[in-house]
């Protein structure tokens, strides 16, 4: 099988993550005939444009997996919708209009994985109480609408790659509001971000905070990713 075809390729994520973490994107509409029976099987009563970004989901870790040297892998739901990742292997999809991209690694290299790519200025002013806490309204308070609302898509995009990646390690529901995240005071089109919790995560005890994550824009979009690193003995 081939690696990859020209609408699915190694990406420019790939500065969110570790080198050991393989980043791969879509720019096509997913095929819906190149599921497998199985993963056909799990698009339900799903629409034709929801199968179409769940087949581009599997095209992509597809071929991610094949640079993992995993072949042949049915990528299944769970009853919660997450994906039934290969033993040993973790990983992450996120699809936006017209976009589709997966970061995929080895459970020996990172524990857990979060990938969440928007279409830059989705959030604006009327939905910042759905998504930012006070502090975080605050914080964009007097900066122009067209730039309070692409730093506001981006706090709500890593929020989204924060609960992707510590969700298959705790399975606790996150509001909004029990996370803050830190970016820098004048954001660039790449940089860190810090995520605090407002409240007491389960993630704690397992990973204390505050935690770290990576950001990037390119092509009108804005992605952020969070890998939990593997805790290394002595």
């Amino acid at each position: 099988m081939a690696m990859h075809g020209p609408d699915v390729r190694p990406t420019r994520l790939q500065s969110l993550f570790p080198p050991e973490i393989i980043t791969v994107e879509r720019l096509a509409e997913g095929d819906i005939d190149a599921l497998s029976a199985g993963e056909a099987a799990c698009l339900g009563q799903a629409g034709p444009k929801r199968a179409r970004e769940f087949a581009a989901g599997r095209q992509c870790a597809r071929a991610a997996l094949h640079r993992l040297g995993v072949a042949s892998w049915d990528l299944s739901v769970r009853p919660d919708r997450t994906p039934v990742w290969p033993d040993g292997i973790v990983g992450s999809i996120s699809h936006t209009t017209g976009f589709c991209a997966v970061a995929v690694g080895r459970g020996r290299d990172c524990r857990s994985i979060g990938l969440d790519v928007e279409v830059d200025l989705r959030v604006t002013a009327e939905l910042y109480p759905q998504f930012l806490t006070s502090a975080e309204q605050t914080w964009l308070s007097g900066r122009p609408p067209d730039m309070a609302d692409r730093l506001a898509t981006l706090i709500f995009s890593a929020k989204e790659a924060f609960y992707k990646a510590q969700y298959p390690m705790t399975a606790e529901w996150l509001e909004f509001a029990d996370i803050e995240i830190d970016l820098p005071a004048e954001p660039s089109n790449v940089g860190d971000i810090g995520v605090r919790s407002t409240r007491r995560l389960m993630l704690e005890s397992l990973i204390p905070g505050p935690w770290l994550g990576r950001y990037g824009r390119f092509d009108g979009l804005v992605a952020t990713g969070v890998a939990f690193p593997v805790e290394r003995r002595s």
